[in-house]
């Protein structure tokens, strides 16, 4: 039957994580959790929640912030408290694990320790913090239910705006950081925390003034087209340059959208369409024999949503 093909979990000791427990990890974290707000205006598009890994440094979904690029004209933080904590900007991203690092404009404390996450066993209680709403924290928990690959997945049920969530062990320690993704409506993914070590020690010593970031503003102009942006359709591209990248993937017959903006710095070519029956097929899928072409030609694939896609051989990107 059906029900014999479900894995079975021992939920013990989840049961022994006392409520006291749980408290004292939500108290000792409580400081270092924020939640994000992407705004069209006065109205939100889109939530999520973050953690402060570093001191001024928060770490939350690349799918949310993604979906704010595209959506939304500017990005809020705040803390506990409400306070708006001001942001400089983007200085790190790794797609395959659904992580962007934010820096913000004032260095705020960060009390987060790193657990971990490989130590992680099937069954081991975990405790996630988030926003269900956009406005206020809840607790979740939940067991492990599978620690591999460089993700943990929990049996513990999280909405969209809880990605970018924390995931602490018992001990308060910081095991991952929640994606959007479900295995089915019971089983949530979090990204292991071991992918963000290496960068946490960077952050750590390094001058928090020299830091360099890009600002939302900034990553929207340059990679994101909006309706809203109101921007002048335009090729910026030397003819001499264009004459050459055109050449790949036969760009001008393959991709059959309106070009908006193109642009050319330092090696990449960056192109940016509109797709006016968006509702029934995406640009991507639209731009299908393009991409059939460039995988043709020994491009390989660095990153693809459906709203950007990244491919790169040896000599161009």
């Amino acid at each position: 039957s059906l029900h014999d093909a479900l894995p079975i979990y021992d939920f013990s000791r989840l049961d022994e994580f006392t409520e006291e427990e749980r408290q004292a990890v939500y108290n000792q974290n409580i400081d270092n959790i924020v939640r994000l707000s992407a705004y069209d205006g006065y109205a939100v598009t889109n939530s999520a929640t973050g953690v402060l890994i570093s001191d001024g440094y928060i770490v939350t979904s690349w799918n949310f912030f993604e979906k704010a690029l595209s959506n939304a004209q500017y990005l809020a933080i705040f803390d506990k408290d409400g306070n708006n904590l001001e942001v400089d900007g983007v200085i790190s991203v790794d797609t395959n694990i659904d992580i962007v690092i934010i820096k913000l404009k004032d260095k705020k404390t960060s009390t987060t320790k790193l657990g971990n996450a490989t130590d992680m066993r099937k069954e081991d209680p975990v405790l996630s913090v988030g926003t269900k709403s956009g406005f206020n924290l809840s607790i979740n928990v939940g067991i492990v239910a599978e620690n591999k690959d460089n993700r943990l997945k929990n049996v513990m049920t999280i909405t969209e705006s809880e990605a970018g969530g924390p995931v602490y062990n018992e001990a308060g320690e910081l095991v991952g950081i929640n994606t959007d993704q479900s295995i089915n409506s019971s089983i949530s993914v979090a990204s292991s925390v071991e992918s963000l070590k290496d960068v946490k020690e960077k952050l750590d010593k390094s001058d928090f003034s020299t830091v360099k970031s890009m600002s939302f503003e900034d990553l929207k102009e340059k990679y994101y087209y909006s309706p809203k942006n109101e921007e002048v359709v335009v090729n910026q591209i030397k003819q001499k340059k264009w004459n050459e990248y055109k050449q790949i993937g036969d760009i001008e017959n393959t991709i059959p959208l309106k070009l908006n903006k193109a642009s050319y710095y330092n090696g990449i070519v960056g192109l940016r369409y509109e797709n006016d029956i968006e509702q029934y097929m995406s640009g991507i899928a639209r731009s299908y024999r393009f991409i059939e072409e460039l995988k043709n030609s020994g491009y390989d694939t660095v990153y693809e949503s459906k709203t950007k896609c990244v491919y790169r051989n040896g000599t161009y990107k």
